[in-house]
């Protein structure tokens, strides 16, 4: 259960505070008095006087965003049914640490995002999915959201083919006066009390609290708004502040296991690069020996491995919700000249940062690993199975394969930033007749830094576990260290309870760098008018012909730099290289739309 708290919860039973300073109210009552005169519909270019469009437009007002108590902005877009949760702050395990929306599930790449009808630049410039580059909620402020326009149907026609699932629309307020200071306290009260704690609680895993209160979130926002005593202009001032806390799958009985399944119904499962390590070595003519695991009786002998028994169980280290701050603050402004000139302008930053937890990498199982069969760490039984049961004398190098979960070290942590920079500047107006237009130009920038924690590298690995004894003093040492190869080596004693030392997780954990931007220019102009006032219209309709004619060019520039060790796929939990990218594109198009209404207000 998902509660809220705030002042107003306690003075009127809602679900969040808005602290209304003077000045508010008077802004208020002119907003109300203000009557409707025109409603411009996204799934169309073709300005209407009524909330008639050629495709389904779904929208979401303000007085939903407050009443739902929105922080998170895709969590308003995605209580829609044509909208599919994608990246987003529940998201740990390939988190791209941004948040987007994804219409009819067919990638958020092909769901155009826009602000006051205007691109958002994309959101991330890491590689891997196409979804990355996707535009990022988090740019937008949801004090301000004056409504959501969603376009689920026709949008490739009218906005290009990054349209193809549709357009999502954030029209942000432009006429608000006065300081508002809107405050929001939530968290999550859950009473553990699923069956699954039974299979958990015979598996011997950790289980919840009974009844617990987490994933604490705070945000505050800060609007400040001033009309031109002329009524002719605006501007408007935000700044805000988000912290979220950490919520984890040991935090809820039904995910405290991973759960899979057998003959019986439901079980834990879990992985089978586990913790103390999987071990089996394969005989010199390549056929595999035993499975091994250490015998916990005596910690330094080996039994059989049982999956059922023995495997890794990683869902308590995954996030369910990631911890997460964030600043915001822009400025929107426009003014009216005269009715043909409207100028308009909009500011916006927004720095976010976050991290992605996932289970404990390591040695995982299915990568080779040499191991000495004179290895001082090995004692006797280990020697006989791995190495002379399996026709290996003491001399020989055995090939093992190694499953072992860096345990001591703790979750990969993903620690993820995004810095982004948005301008628009532009003029708008009527030109009268029914002809209006719109020409604007933009700039928006997102600067991304990742570091990644607590993976171990893979070439480290293999030489931590290549230990020899030093003929000097009699004690363990890497091969590498005497051979010169490398003299910081330490070795890995994955072979005895407890052997896992401090010195040998700092010189296997290596961190990941990441670095990068996305830029985006944009020029476009619009012009679009009722044909109608000269004659061009069917016979048996009403309204005129409809046209919107426009020219945009647009560039899109992104650029990753990765360290050594994600380029040569030395990060044993990543499952490859990634690989730096750098690139852009420049797009000029030229745009048009006609709306022929035929048959209006005719019998049948």
């Amino acid at each position: 259960m998902r509660t809220t708290a705030s002042w107003r919860s306690l003075l009127k039973g809602t679900a969040a505070l808005a602290l209304v300073l003077p000045g508010m109210a008077a802004g208020t009552a002119q907003a109300q008095d203000q009557q409707l005169e025109e409603i411009v519909i996204t799934g169309s270019r073709i300005r209407s006087a009524n909330l008639v469009s050629t495709s389904p437009v779904t929208v979401i007002g303000s007085e939903e965003v407050k009443l739902q108590g929105t922080t998170r902005v895709e969590d308003l877009v995605n209580n829609l049914p044509q909208a599919f949760a994608d990246q987003g702050g529940a998201v740990s395990n390939g988190a791209s640490g941004t948040a987007t929306v994804n219409l009819r599930n067919l990638g958020p790449t092909r769901t155009l995002v826009l602000v006051d009808g205007r691109r958002l630049p994309a959101g991330t410039p890491t590689s891997g999915t196409a979804a990355n580059v996707a535009p990022d909620l988090n740019q937008i402020p949801a004090a301000l959201i004056e409504r959501v326009e969603v376009v689920t149907g026709g949008a490739s026609a009218v906005y290009g083919s990054d349209a193809v699932a549709g357009v999502v629309n954030f029209i942000m307020q432009d006429d608000f006066e006065g300081v508002r200071v809107d405050a929001q306290y939530s968290f999550y009260q859950h009473e553990n009390d699923n069956k699954v704690a039974d299979i958990v609680r015979a598996r011997g895993f950790d289980l919840p609290d009974k009844n617990v209160t987490d994933g604490f979130t705070k945000d505050v926002t800060a609007v400040l708004g001033v009309n031109s005593e002329n009524g002719k202009g605006n501007l408007t001032l935000y700044a805000g502040y988000r912290e979220i806390d950490a919520l984890t799958q040991a935090e809820r009985d039904f995910s405290a296991c991973a759960t899979g399944s057998d003959a019986t119904g439901l079980t834990c499962s879990g992985s089978g690069t586990t913790s103390p390590a999987r071990i089996q070595a394969v005989t010199p003519d390549g056929n595999l020996g035993t499975n091994y695991t250490l015998d916990p009786g005596t910690g330094n002998t080996f039994r059989p491995y049982v999956g059922a028994r023995d495997a890794f169980n990683f869902a308590p280290y995954n996030y369910y919700q990631r911890p997460d701050k964030r600043y915001t603050m822009g400025a929107m402004g426009h003014y009216e000249i005269n009715e043909a000139v409207d100028v308009y302008a909009q500011l916006m930053f927004h720095d976010d940062r976050t991290i992605a937890q996932i289970a404990p990498s390591g040695l995982f199982y299915g990568n080779f690993y040499q191991v000495p069969c004179s290895n001082p760490l090995l004692s006797a039984d280990q020697v006989q199975k791995l190495c002379t049961d399996l026709g290996y004398g003491l001399d020989d190098t055995a090939t093992v394969l190694i499953g072992k979960r860096n345990v001591e070290g703790g979750g990969r942590q993903d620690d993820r930033q995004h810095t982004s920079y948005r301008m628009v500047g532009g003029f708008r107006g009527d030109l009268g007749g029914g002809w209006n237009y719109d020409v604007y130009g933009s700039r928006g920038e997102v600067v991304f830094a990742e570091t990644y924690l607590n993976d171990f590298s893979v070439a480290r690995g293999q030489r931590a576990l290549n230990v020899v004894r030093d003929p000097a003093t009699g004690q363990a040492v890497c091969a590498s260290v005497l051979d010169g190869t490398d003299p910081n080596c330490v070795p890995y004693n994955i072979f005895s309870a407890n052997g896992v030392t401090p010195a040998a997780l700092a010189y296997l954990q290596t961190p990941g760098f990441q670095r990068g931007h996305t830029r985006q220019y944009i020029a476009s102009g619009s012009l679009s008018g009722d044909l109608g006032q000269y004659g061009v219209q069917s016979p048996v309709a009403t309204s005129g012909v409809g046209i919107a004619l426009g020219a945009e060019y647009r560039k899109e520039a992104l650029l990753l730099r990765t360290d050594n060790a994600f380029t040569t796929g030395d990060l044993a939990g990543q499952g490859g290289p990634t690989i730096g990218i750098e690139g852009s594109f420049n797009v000029k198009e030229l745009f048009g739309e006609l709306r022929v209404p035929l048959v209006e207000g005719q019998p049948f």
